[in-house]
């Protein structure tokens, strides 16, 4: 961290007022020691720290327009007003010009300080600086950032290139090569199913969370908005009215994603997506658990389970919840409230998702092909910062996210494996009342 003793208000002011300058010079070190004269000398931050920013000018001239707390005190956040107590931040949907400021207010919480370097380091040799003798080279730093801010925002390419000093169709070629690079480069590593070892702590931390058996993940489908295709569009138009794609997650018992998929239109339903998923292909021929442990619970063998809402079939490997009904059995009620308790994270997860890569709640306006990676990417960031530590805040779950997240129904889906699969509900069902 650069110099703590300095003030670096007046500093930060200087530059945020000057984003021409910043961007248009940032391979020129020499600008910091130029700003540094027009300080006042009550102000001015000492010859070591101005080196300091010299060496690593690309990363502080992108940090310094959307992580703020990287390098200046977060206590000087609300700069128009410091006299002003609110917790207000910027509204995602605000059609006004948005300020410098915003940009901080916005973006700061999304990635901390080594999150985001990692982030860069992995991407640079895929997001390289292209040179360009008819405009300004870009830094991988820059072109994150850039993107990220985005993702987070959901802010629209004219006003994400007026924040970034590019034009519009630099802000959308560079967004999804970034987008893309996520999707190639980081999503391997950090979307994984569980194996071995890690499976196993998988199956006991559900166990602990809800006291069910033998479960891996939860599943379940939200509705990401788009605008209307030119072609087919009524495959895109939902049951809630509006056009959407579906995304198909499976989180482990951390909330962290597992599995995605992400290519059909709006009108298919849950059941139907994850009939054509691969996940569903190789949930049913048993493949995608290794290794396959098995767990004899009254008397039955009980497989690795995924859980799902009423929406999926009853299979061997995929429990769902009996109907609410009026007169349901005390059983039957006592085996809901325990998956529930289990499978409400994947609903969790798809709420921290969208309240933190606020792009999934616009109605896109990628073309349906470029909108994958997009998708992919920011569940590719989800795990990252889940990774990390980097902190989810309470406020970014607000009205629009829980909105985009009622997407629950009262129809059940009547297929079903055959007898083994209720016997093993039926095990699960005799475990679980063991405990009241």
């Amino acid at each position: 961290m650069i110099n703590q003793g300095c003030n670096f208000q007046d500093f930060r002011f200087k530059f945020l007022n000057l984003p021409d300058k910043l961007f248009s010079e940032c391979n020129k070190p020499n600008i910091v020691m130029q700003l540094r004269e027009e300080l006042p000398p009550q102000s001015k931050p000492t010859e070591q720290t101005c080196e300091a920013l010299s060496r690593d000018f690309e990363i502080f001239a992108a940090w310094v327009r959307c992580f703020e707390h990287f390098v200046f005190d977060k206590t000087c956040k609300q700069h128009k007003n410091p006299n002003k107590v609110s917790d207000h931040t910027p509204s995602k949907t605000n059609d006004d010009e948005i300020t410098d400021m915003d940009v901080t207010l916005e973006c700061y919480e999304s990635l901390d300080k080594e999150t985001f370097k990692y982030v860069v380091d992995e991407l640079r040799p895929h997001i390289g600086k292209s040179d360009n003798n008819n405009g300004p080279t870009f830094s991988a730093e820059w072109r994150v950032a850039m993107t990220l801010y985005r993702l987070s925002t959901g802010m629209p390419f004219n006003k994400t290139a007026n924040q970034f000093g590019c034009a519009k169709s630099t802000a959308c070629t560079v967004y999804h090569e970034v987008c893309e690079a996520i999707e190639a480069v980081l999503m391997p590593k950090f979307i994984n199913f569980p194996t071995g070892q890690q499976l196993k702590k998988n199956m006991e931390k559900f166990k602990i969370k809800g006291g069910f058996p033998q479960v891996v993940g939860a599943i379940d489908g939200t509705h990401i908005a788009i605008i209307a295709p030119r072609d087919q569009s009524q495959d895109y138009f939902n049951r809630k009215e509006y056009f959407s794609i579906v995304l198909q997650g499976v989180v482990d018992a951390d909330g962290m994603f597992i599995n995605t998929f992400c290519d059909m239109p709006g009108s298919v339903n849950d059941a139907r997506v994850f009939n054509i998923s691969n996940f569903g292909e190789r949930l049913k021929d048993k493949s995608i658990f290794e290794p396959y442990i098995v767990e004899t619970v009254n008397n039955v063998q009980v497989p690795p389970l995924i859980l799902g809402d009423g929406a999926y079939p009853l299979l061997q490997n995929l429990m769902r919840p009996f109907p609410n009904r009026p007169n349901r059995q005390r059983e039957h009620a006592r085996f809901n409230y325990k998956l529930s308790q289990c499978r409400v994270i994947v609903e969790h997860a798809f709420g921290r998702l969208k309240g933190r890569w606020r792009i999934l709640l616009k109605r896109n306006e990628h073309e349906i092909q470029k909108l994958r990676p997009v998708i992919q990417a920011c569940c590719t960031l989800h795990n990252i910062c889940a990774s990390n530590g980097v902190p989810y805040q309470p406020h970014w779950t607000d009205d629009e996210v829980r909105a985009s997240l009622g997407n629950h129904h009262n129809r059940m889906n009547p297929i079903t494996e055959g007898p083994r699969a209720e016997q093993i509900r039926s095990a699960i069902i005799q475990e679980l009342m063991k405990e009241t």
